[in-house]
């Protein structure tokens, strides 16, 4: 095959365009798997058998013959639409990204979710079109005094968003930080859940500033989404928010207890043990019954034999008094709750 000729890549286009001209995307669909089955790639080059199975793809990356696909993939249903799906993910190139964004908002629902899919099975291609995206200050660009962003630009940053967070590629983060500020309050919700999904520590790293927003919901998700991907190494981390921004005090427990393990254990037990320390985590944002409530909850999230003791424990030493006044207080009913559960 390496002898293969410019002739042998000329035949093959032939076919395709007759294929293309009869609306017969199985037969092309099964021509690019198997010139796809030819390249490999090495981090964004790929790699080519021959020159002839460079040129088909290259014929394949033209501008009017993405498009082609691209306008057929809108209208087409069912079994059709899933051939050009596999057809454009066997080219696999920044081109079909490109081509791709320019419906990623499309009215049609189906036609939003066929874009979404293509774009996640493209990798680095999807990566570096949706970064640039997040990049162009232009997208990000709204009416004077006004907060969210014109639809037809929303629509397109959101997705652009969501294929960054469903490809868990590092790369994506980076462009990620770069809007964390944006006035708009979705494009800030969007990056939270992106990060999720990417997480590791540059998501971690990020979510601690957004921790700093100046909306609570914001802060409370980033510190939430910290606990969910994060690992022992940001238990301090989420210590100093628990410090320094004493209504995040109670999120920050529980997200401790989500991470699990022996430092968050640790923690939790020295915490629960020690009033006075527990009395600088609570103020006039979060008062000494939210803190206790947070911690035997996060006692609960651990689950292990030294929490739940230490739960009967604290239930066994209130006095008849505290019991008969609080007995339907919320540090009661949690309590009751987990114990019923064990």
């Amino acid at each position: 095959m390496i002898n293969e000729t410019f002739e042998y890549s000329e035949i093959i286009w032939e076919v395709i365009l007759k294929a293309a001209m009869e609306r017969n995307y199985a037969d092309i669909a099964q021509l690019t798997s198997a010139m796809a089955a030819r390249r490999t790639v090495d981090g964004s080059v790929y790699i080519y058998d021959s020159m002839a199975v460079k040129k088909v793809f290259d014929n394949l990356n033209r501008k009017e013959v993405l498009g082609m696909f691209v306008e057929e993939l809108i209208r087409a249903k069912y079994e059709r639409a899933e051939q050009i799906r596999n057809i454009l993910v066997d080219i696999s190139s920044e081109e079909v990204a490109l081509a791709l964004t320019n419906i990623i908002s499309h009215p049609a629902r189906n036609v939003r979710q066929q874009v979404l899919k293509i774009l996640g099975c493209l990798g680095e291609a999807s990566v570096k079109v949706c970064s640039e995206i997040l990049s162009e200050d232009n997208m990000f660009n709204r009416e004077e005094g006004r907060h969210e962003l014109p639809d037809e630009k929303w629509y397109v940053i959101r997705n652009a968003i969501f294929v960054l967070g469903i490809l868990g590629n590092l790369t994506g983060v980076a462009a990620l930080r770069k809007r964390i500020s944006d006035l708009d309050v979705r494009v800030r919700r969007e990056i939270i859940t992106a990060l999720e999904k990417i997480g590791g520590e540059d998501a971690s790293d990020i979510l601690s500033m957004m921790a700093d927003d100046h909306i609570y919901e914001i802060q409370e998700k980033a510190v939430i989404t910290i606990g969910l991907i994060g690992n022992s190494d940001v238990i301090p981390l989420l210590d100093n928010i628990a410090h320094s921004k004493k209504a995040l005090s109670a999120t920050c427990i529980i997200s401790i207890a989500k991470i699990g393990g022996k430092e968050a254990k640790e923690y939790l037990n020295k915490l629960f043990d020690n009033q006075e320390l527990q009395d600088t985590l609570s103020g006039g944002e979060s008062s000494r019954e939210d803190i206790k409530l947070a911690l035997i909850k996060a006692l609960g999230i651990l689950g292990d034999k030294n929490s739940i003791k230490k739960i009967k424990e604290f239930q066994s030493i209130q006095s008849a008094t505290q019991k008969f006044f609080f007995k339907n207080s919320s540090v009661s009913k949690i309590i009751n709750d987990i114990l019923s559960k064990k």
